[in-house]
Formats: C-alpha cells, structure tokens, sequence
C-alpha cells in the first residue's frame, strides 16, 4: 500500500479514514466509500472470488490493485442489472485509482470543491482541490483537468465520475485558499501547506511553478559559495527571499531592476535567484500583456516575480504594469452580469533585468518619462562592477565563465532553498519582531533618507537585506554575517547616486522644465522689448533680455510634461527659479503689450541646471585609501562610496588584487571627468564671435533675434 495513504482496519464497513480508504476484515482490496448505506451491508467474508454481493450494490468503490474478480485497479462502479427476470451483477470501470480527502470551500462560503488525490497514468500519487463549479453542465471542464493532471478514465463511464464526486462527503473540511502565500501563520503553496493551518490550495487554472531538484547541500556547495564577495549576486538571491517577509512587516510589494551592458550576468544573476524557488522556468520574460502579468504575479504571491529583458515590454504599458506590480491590484473587471468581479491582490517582489532603465524605456513611447512613483517601486541597479555582476571570481577566469558554470548549476540544483526558508520562517515568525527590526534597520546611516520616495526605496532594500540575512543565520546561504545587509545598502548607494540629491519629483519638474527650455526656447517665447516684430507659433511666454522666461499657465503646464501645475511650481519655487512674483502667488502680473498678464517668472540657476541634467548625480566622491589588517582582510573604512562599498564591506585578501585594482581605477576615473558643465559659447552665431560666453538664456534670445531679422 502506498505509505501517504492512511487505512483503519474495521470489522464490517462502519469507519472510513481521513482519504476514505478503508481495509474491510476478510478483504485485501482498498476502497473508499462513494454510498455508505450500502457498504455497511458488507460484513464477514465476500460472497465469491472477493465480488461485491448484490444486497451491498450499488456501491463505488477504489482498488489500488488489482483484485479478483477486478483485474484492473481504479474506481470501479458496482451496479445491478434489473434488466432480467433476476436481478445480475454489473461491475464497471471508471478511471485509474481516485479517493476524495476533504471537502474544501473559501473563507466566505463560496468556492466549493474536493480534496482529490489520484493515481496518474506514470504511477504518481497527485493531489487537486477541485472546484465543484467545474461539474456545471456535463463536467467536462473537471475532467480536462483530471486528464491533464495524468488521469486515465473511461469515456463511456464519463456521467459515472461525475456521480461519484457528488456523492462524496467525506468528514474532514479545509479552507480553499485560491493564491499562494499567507493564510493565517501558514504559508500555502500549491502542493503543500507549511504550517497547521487546515487549507489547501485550489485554483483550477494555477500552475505550479514551485519545482524542486538536488538538495540544500547541494545548492550552497554548487551555486551558494560563489555568493560571498559578490553584493550584487547576494541582493539579487536576498530579493528572491524577500517575498514572504512582505506581509509579515506590512510592506507592499517592491522590484529590482539590474540594468547594465549585455553579457555582464544579469541574466545569470535571475537564474540564481529563480533558483531559490524553482527551475530556470521560473524566470519569466517582460514580453507579456498587463493581463498576462497580473496573473504572473498572483500564480507567485508572497514570494518572488522574476522577469528577463524589460526591452521586450511594450513601453506605452510598462509604466502602468509597474504600477500595478508595485501595488498589488489587479484591473477592476466585470462579470457576465455586470457586476464587479473580485479583483485580483498580491504581493511580490520583482526582480527584473534589462540594458536599459526603466525611464530611457519609456521614453520610446514619443518621449515619455516615468513618474516618481514607478521609479521607486523598480529600483535602477546599475550593474558596473570589476567583472560586470561580479567582484569575486573565485579563481574561474573570467565573469562569463563564472556565469557559464552558474547556468549550469542551476539545472541541479532548484527549489529547496526557498522551502526550507518557508519551513524555518513559519516556525519562528512568531518570536520574531520584523517591523521592529526593519524599523531598527532604517535608522543606520546607510539607510537614512529625508524625503518620502527614497524612504520607501530604503525599505525596499532593506527588506532584502534582513531576508539574507535571516537565510544566513538559518544556515541556508553560506555568506558571512551582515553581508547581505551590506550588499543591500550598497543597492541603495548606487540606487540613490543614480538618483542625485534632490526630491525625485522636484529633479523630475526641472529636467522637464529644461528639456523643453533647450528645445523651444528660441522659438516659442517672444523677445520682449525687441524693436522689430517677432511672429511667434504656439508661444509660450515671453524671454526679457536678462534671460528671464515669463511663462503663461499653458506654456508652463506643457513645460512641466505631465505634472500638475501646482507641483511643478513648488518645485520650482524650491529650487529657486521662480524669481519674482506677486506677495501670496507663486506668479506676477505683468504688462505686455499695455495689458496686464499673470505670468510665471522662471529663470535657471546654474547649479541646479547641471544637477537636472544628471551631472550632479555622477559625481563621484573622494577615493578613500585602502588599509588591511594582519590577516590580510580588507579593514574598515577599506572602500569609498565612489567604488560602490559600504565603507565596513570586508573582502578576503585571496582577491586583493582585484580590489586595488578597482581602487585605482576609479582614481583614474575622477581624474579623467569634467566635472562642470561645458561652457556655452557664441562662436557658431554669425556677428557674435567677440562675446566669449552667454548664459542658455542669453544664448536663446540672441537665436530668437537672429532668427526674425
């Protein structure tokens, strides 16, 4: 008898277990019980070679062997043929073995079905909760998914199945949970329940992405000693194992986008990472719809999505999928009847990878830019390290042969990592307080920030940092202590470098203000004061000749691409560049032409022009001295943040070489920038050769005049 299934030896059939599986006193055959009324007339011995007597029929019953007068094992329908002057026994095949464990049914009543377990055609036990609704109308619907599950029925004995179920109700009842993640203080995935929690998972057009191979020794030993002295590789395995701390801190979903050259590791770095749950098929690609990826991201609830190539995404949706990714919720839909359907909740952490960022992405969409708010639900990680992903190589020759060998790790090695993450954080969530600690976590230096938006992407990366670290202490990721944390702060490093230093909103407002300045400035603002009459299209403002831009309220609105007015102009107001206005108005009455205009006087300051164009952002900070100590350790203090480490990152000496190296070159790095803007000089305009530089302002008017001459 298979060892996963129960059995209670009775004398007569008055009990059946938890799976209906039963061992009657003189019987060696296993049954389960689809007409109790009639099994318990089966007492003592069987009448003949083990056949069902008549006065116990009709009745079902399961075999998981054969039995004489039953050749063939499998749920069997003993009928009577009253045909006859005598009544005669009818025994009918139905499909392969097939007992009913539980019914289920949702948290709010609804979504109804059975606990199936079954023998597929390759002699595999499978488990599926299936939804009554699925036998509506003739069951073929329930049957295409037996059949696609491995079981093998008989199609003249179809309406006999569909019977059987409905006659089924066995005494053990667990709560359908339709997604995977948290129910109550267990975690539910689609083939097991960690946890005492009593639920299944039932959804009939899941799939189980969560596959296994290898061992945990196995993992650590191929794949998990590569980690230490990569941060980059540690994030991306520490983000895959964020996904369940999610919920239990409160947090909504979060995403890591690794952006860097082609052939760098990118792709190696998701396949380690979708190694923690599942096969290389658990990556999946950007190519998909916002439908197609809503219910991604709800077959993977509270642990990971990982998605390669964010190139293949349409850029007129990325935005709004990134949203929708970031937040949790599916579109609103409506039934057949009208009426809202439910929408579809979840909570992941993605991980994404791609040659470019998310905004240069958006921007094929007729120059779109993102919003704030998806830049921090996917965070930029730019990918520039020693050797592409890697800092460490661990005596392989190159990154793209360390990358080779990891690829091919990953095909043994899947999936048990992440369980035993499961099994060891359901066992100790309870003792542990995680809000306390992620809270404990954005008080450090290395994840202190003032606005709101770089908040959340401290948390984000700071949750990855603790479920590394948890995945350490717990014996699973063979890094040394606080090292996952270290990596994550420096994600957030590069992140915030990436960002410059001010609000992303504000930066947003004055690149926008710029761009369209650079554009239309010569163009679209009519030169006050000029002698000679100007014609100008679709115009904007006007420009004094201080290089004052007197903005209108819809040049401005065009100008802010896409914020509001009113955000734009604190913005502005922020930075400086409104630099007249009436008393309690962001804008000044102004007389043109004899009429009195409200306009909005905008004029760039220099350093916070350069900072909207990035150059503040790239600035890279003094190189700090390497110093080690007596083992040969990199000592505190060994890195800068121009090379990317948190100051206390500690490396082993084995790759000192490779890290006085990427000293070196970074000091060549800042040696080699300009780090202020380039000049703007007159030599190009005709007749202004003698004036050695003009403000862009300035340099605008003068375009403006020439122009209309």
């Amino acid at each position: 008898m298979n060892p996963d299934l129960q059995k209670s030896k009775v004398t007569g059939i008055t009990d059946v277990t938890d799976l209906n599986i039963i061992e009657i006193s003189g019987y060696t055959d296993k049954l389960t019980a689809g007409n109790r009324s009639n099994l318990d007339k089966i007492t003592g011995e069987p009448e003949t070679s083990g056949a069902i007597p008549l006065d116990a029929r009709p009745v079902f019953m399961t075999y998981t062997e054969p039995t004489s007068p039953y050749k063939r094992s499998g749920l069997w329908y003993h009928g009577i043929d009253t045909k006859g002057q005598e009544p005669k026994p009818v025994d009918t095949w139905i499909c392969t073995p097939i007992f009913a464990g539980a019914q289920t049914h949702g948290q709010d009543g609804s979504n109804h079905g059975l606990l199936l377990r079954f023998m597929a055609s390759s002699g595999k036990w499978s488990t599926w909760a299936a939804p009554m609704h699925l036998l509506a109308g003739s069951g073929e619907e329930l049957r295409r998914e037996l059949l696609d599950r491995g079981l093998r029925m008989d199609l003249n004995s179809r309406p006999l199945l569909s019977r059987w179920i409905m006659q089924c109700y066995p005494p053990e009842h667990l709560t359908a949970v339709a997604s995977t993640g948290w129910y109550e203080n267990s975690f539910v995935l689609p083939s097991r329940v960690i946890g005492n929690a009593k639920a299944t998972f039932q959804n009939e057009g899941a799939t189980d992405h969560y596959e296994s191979a290898g061992s945990i020794r196995g993992w650590r030993d191929e794949i998990g000693r590569y980690l230490p002295g990569n941060p980059l590789l540690i994030l991306a395995v520490s983000a895959a194992l964020a996904g369940p701390l999610l919920h239990l801190t409160g947090r909504q979903g979060g995403g890591l986008h690794l952006v860097g050259d082609s052939s760098t590791g990118k792709s190696t770095a998701l396949l380690v990472s979708a190694s923690i749950w599942g096969g290389p098929s658990f990556i999946r690609t950007w190519r998909a719809t916002g439908n197609g990826l809503e219910g991604a991201a709800s077959e993977v609830n509270d642990t990971a999505l990982i998605l390669d190539e964010i190139g293949q995404a349409d850029p007129r949706d990325i935005g709004t999928i990134v949203y929708a990714i970031g937040n949790g919720t599916g579109k609103a839909r409506a039934n057949r009847s009208g009426l809202a359907r439910r929408v579809t909740r979840w909570r992941v952490m993605l991980l994404s990878s791609g040659e470019r960022t998310l905004g240069a992405h958006m921007a094929e969409d007729r120059g779109r830019t993102p919003k704030a708010g998806q830049l921090v639900r996917l965070l930029d990680i730019p990918v520039k390290r020693l050797h592409g992903l890697y800092d460490a190589l661990h005596d392989f020759s190159g990154g793209a042969a360390l990358s080779d060998y990891l690829k091919q790790a990953t095909q043994r090695n899947y999936g048990k990592i992440g369980i035993a993450f499961l099994e060891r954080l359901v066992e100790e969530a309870p003792k542990l307080d995680l809000p306390g600690k992620l809270d404990t976590v954005l008080q450090t230096q290395d994840f202190q920030a003032q606005e709101g938006l770089h908040q959340r992407a401290a948390a984000t990366l700071a949750l990855c940092g603790m479920a590394g670290e948890l995945a350490k202490e717990w014996g699973l990721l063979p890094i040394r202590e606080g090292e996952a944390m270290q990596a994550a702060a420096l994600g957030f490093r590069l992140w915030a470098q990436e960002q410059g230093q001010t609000r992303t909103e504000d930066r947003q407002v004055l690149q926008a203000v710029q761009d369209f300045l650079d554009r239309h400035g010569g163009s679209r603002f009519e030169p006050l004061d000029s002698e000679e009459s100007v014609l100008i299209r679709d115009r904007a403002g006007w420009i004094r000749p201080d290089g004052v831009y007197l903005f209108t309220s819809g040049g401005l609105r065009e100008a802010a691409a896409g914020h509001d007015l009113s955000r734009a102009l604190d913005a502005l107001e922020a930075a400086g560049w409104i630099i007249d206005h009436d008393p309690g108005k962001k804008s000044k009455v102004t007389k043109i032409e004899g009429r009195p205009i409200r306009l909005y006087w905008v004029r760039q300051k220099e350093d916070q022009a350069s900072l909207a164009n990035g150059i503040a952002s790239m600035r890279p900070a003094a190189v700090t001295p390497v110093t080690r100590g007596n083992a040969g350790e990199v000592t505190d203090q060994a890195y800068s943040k121009q090379s990317g480490y948190p100051s206390y990152f500690r490396y082993p000496a084995t790759h000192q070489s490779d890290h006085d190296a990427a000293d070196r070159s970074a000091i060549q790095w800042e040696s080699e920038q300009s780090l202020d803007p380039e000049p703007t000089g007159t030599a190009d305009v005709p007749g202004f050769e003698g004036i050695p530089e003009l403000t862009p302002a300035q340099h605008g008017v003068i375009r403006a005049q020439l122009r209309h001459r």
